[in-house]
């Protein structure tokens, strides 16, 4: 979120909690609630995430009534984060700080790409360094941020 906030949409920064699985959030949504913090949680469209969402809803309601979405909520379909990337920008990252044989060795693998995805996306963050991505990409992020941006202020 980070990176495509900052580095390639060029806006304004946004704190963002980075979670360690649809499941891992508990604690921090309740230290947010706990300190009257304004936060919303972003979770993947798939099942699993629907599943998480009405989880924290169900346990924490009315507190969460306007705090948890899926990326189908926002985008009407079941995409995981990694999807709002296309194919080929993915490619492009990884290739940005690895060989291309290393990506031919994992590009039949949607978890493998994920994870050298992800790993590789922290590198260009933490170097704060710029790569062109498709209009594709950078307008599900803009997308994104937009509704975040319209949730948090």
């Amino acid at each position: 979120f980070n990176y495509m906030n900052e580095i390639i949409l060029n806006n304004e920064r946004i704190n963002f909690y980075p979670g360690g699985g649809k499941d891992s959030l508990w604690d921090i949504i309740r230290l947010y609630l706990s300190w009257g913090q304004n936060f919303i949680v972003i979770l993947d469209g798939d099942v699993g995430g629907i599943k998480s969402k009405n989880s924290y809803k169900k346990e924490l309601n009315p507190f969460l009534d306007d705090k948890v979405y899926t990326l189908k909520d926002i985008f009407e379909f079941g995409y995981c984060l990694e999807d709002l990337i296309t194919d080929e920008d993915k490619k492009v990252i990884i290739l940005s700080r690895h060989t291309p044989e290393s990506y031919n060795s994992i590009s039949n693998s949607k978890g493998k790409v994920k994870e050298l995805l992800n790993w590789t996306l922290n590198l260009l963050a933490f170097d704060k360094e710029y790569i062109e991505l498709s209009e594709q990409t950078k307008n599900n992020f803009r997308a994104l941020m937009s509704f975040i941006t319209s949730k948090i202020r």
